[in-house]
């Protein structure tokens, strides 16, 4: 018998947390392990490319089982502002 992990729909834009499973710096059983949302900017497969809400993007790619959609308050999208500029060029 068998689990099936149901699969993981995500966009590019979309804000996602990170699971970070190694956390040396602050041990403890009780620690948040889900990091601050990240924006996905590139796809291949079932691995993404995050940027941070600075705009720079991080060195690693991540698997989708690291992923979970971000469901708080959405912080602004930097990417909307570039697409709206670039649309009102037109």
């Amino acid at each position: 018998m068998y689990c099936r992990i149901p699969d993981k729909q995500f966009k590019i834009g979309q804000p996602v947390l990170e699971f970070q499973t190694k956390l040396e710096a602050m041990p403890g059983k009780l620690q948040f392990r889900w990091t601050w949302p990240f924006w996905i900017i590139d796809t291949y497969k079932k691995t993404f490319q995050l940027n941070t809400l600075a705009g720079e993007a991080l060195p690693h790619w991540v698997n989708v089982f690291r992923l979970k959609l971000y469901r708080g308050t959405t912080p602004p999208n930097p990417f909307t502002k570039h697409q709206q500029i670039l649309t009102n060029h037109k």
